[in-house]
């Protein structure tokens, strides 16, 4: 999806609204925190640790996305309008343009490019119309191409060339490039969907490699263990080993079947 707004100058926008937020909103009256960002090699040991036989790129990239959000992050100056008391610095202003007419496989802007959030979108809609093998296929596509390009060029970018794994444009973005490794890793790769709400995990099992999470956050100050033992085929039941400290219905689901395990606080499974 490309931009559809005519050479609009964002830098205008924030002004714009910047100065209403000083004017008009409740949170910059909120006390500004002034506590220093947290630091990614402080927090790394509360973050969840993926694991994927056979895919220590993705992996890398993974915990490089991470590094980068917690790098980015600043105290915002007084009176400017944010609500959270860090702003991320990898989103800066740029202009909105309409479709150039002629493809670019190299992408940028706008002639093609890949982007994060885009991709995303399209994921979410593939899973509401239960296409969730399509949405498997383009996740794992997606999530290989940006670990390719990482290995090549050391980080993440902003956006991707459309035919080939190779970052464009803004480096170290982490900003929305966390969406692929982290996010998109962990819904619909590993195919991890939670219903905090509804007290439930659903785990769409589709990787025959040995995979798994520690760490894995659920609501607020819970976390899971999860580990899938390699499998031969995708017919084959996932054998699951599941620890949590709180008490949820962990859905796991393969290609021909379906079983429900109840999860409660503190106890393992199997």
């Amino acid at each position: 999806m490309q931009r559809i707004v005519k050479t609009v100058d964002l830098y205008d926008i924030a002004t714009f609204t910047a100065n209403r937020w000083a004017e008009e909103s409740v949170f910059p009256r909120k006390p500004l925190d002034r506590t220093p960002p947290p630091k990614f090699a402080e927090i790394r040991e509360r973050l969840p640790a993926p694991q994927w036989e056979g895919h220590a790129d993705t992996i890398a990239c993974y915990w490089k996305a991470w590094e980068l959000a917690f790098g980015n992050l600043r105290i915002p100056e007084e009176n400017i309008g944010f609500v959270s008391p860090y702003i991320d610095t990898s989103f800066n202003g740029c202009i909105f343009m309409w479709d150039h007419p002629d493809y670019n496989p190299d992408g940028g802007y706008w002639n093609g490019a890949v982007w994060a959030p885009t991709n995303y979108m399209v994921l979410r809609g593939l899973t509401k119309v239960g296409q969730d093998e399509l949405a498997h296929e383009i996740a794992c596509n997606h999530v290989e191409n940006v670990a390719a390009a990482f290995v090549k060029q050391g980080t993440l970018f902003e956006n991707y060339a459309p035919e080939t794994a190779e970052g464009k444009c803004t480096p170290n973005f982490v900003g929305w490039t966390g969406v692929p490794p982290i996010t998109v890793l962990f819904e619909y790769v590993f195919g991890l969907r939670p219903d905090v709400g509804a007290r439930t995990l659903l785990w769409d099992v589709r990787l025959l490699e040995e995979h798994g999470v520690q760490r894995y956050p659920f609501g607020k100050g819970a976390e899971l263990d999860l580990h899938c033992a390699q499998r031969q085929s995708p017919d084959e039941e996932p054998k699951i080993q599941a620890n949590a400290t709180t008490d949820l219905t962990l859905i796991v689901k393969w290609a021909h079947g379906e079983k429900t395990i109840k999860l409660y606080d503190g106890e393992a499974r199997p």
